[in-house]
């Protein structure tokens, strides 16, 4: 069946021309010294994080970021610095870690399209810290009450103690002089004494 419609005139060929040579590809610029370092430092601390060397990954991930001021890292050291409390048992490495999260937080919503995952993920983490903080902060309250009431047991122990040798030694003389007027005779009573611790985010 005959084509409908008009037809387009096939163009002549194009007279071959001398293409000129392709300009060599120019060569990717080196990467700065610092960029360099801060990758580096980063891997290392990955891998010290890999092997639960968490306060050399610490000292990584600080590195990284003084030299990248990588937003990400942020979210890298607040968990290096939850898993390192967990070995150090440093309440201290708690509350470092949550700082670094809400300064995360802080970054992410300073863009201008949220990363509405990688918030709600540091806001877990954020409220994982404030569970164990609370946690930590009952335990001292508890010790500290603990603390309290022993002393004032003590003194109460040593106060009858002290009351009951008292009444033992009156008790005596008196039953001394009794026995002295009955018999003629002096008694002794006997003593007691009363002893008185950028680049991709790991998530592990």
């Amino acid at each position: 069946m005959a084509s409908v419609g008009p037809r387009l005139a096939r163009a002549a060929p194009a007279p071959a021309a001398r293409t000129a040579p392709a300009p060599a590809a120019k060569a990717a610029p080196a990467e700065p010294a610092t960029a360099r370092e801060a990758k580096a430092a980063f891997d290392a601390g990955a891998e010290a994080y890999a092997l639960g060397n968490y306060e050399q990954a610490v000292a990584k991930f600080e590195r990284s970021y003084g030299l990248s001021h990588e937003p990400a890292l942020l979210f890298n050291l607040g968990q290096a610095y939850a898993k390192w409390y967990d070995v150090s048992q440093d309440p201290a490495h708690l509350r470092k870690a949550k700082k670094l999260f809400e300064n995360y937080v802080v970054f992410l919503r300073s863009q201008d399209e949220l990363d509405t995952k990688a918030e709600a993920e540091a806001n877990r983490e954020i409220a994982a810290i404030d569970g164990k903080l609370e946690r930590i902060e009952r335990e001292d309250r508890a010790r500290a009450g603990s603390g309290d009431r022993a002393p004032r047991r003590k003194k109460v122990a040593i106060g009858v103690g002290v009351t009951v040798g008292v009444l033992a030694v009156a008790g005596a003389v008196v039953l001394g002089v009794l026995l002295g007027r009955r018999g003629g005779g002096a008694a002794q009573p006997e003593l007691g004494t009363v002893r008185t611790g950028g680049w991709p985010l790991l998530r592990f």
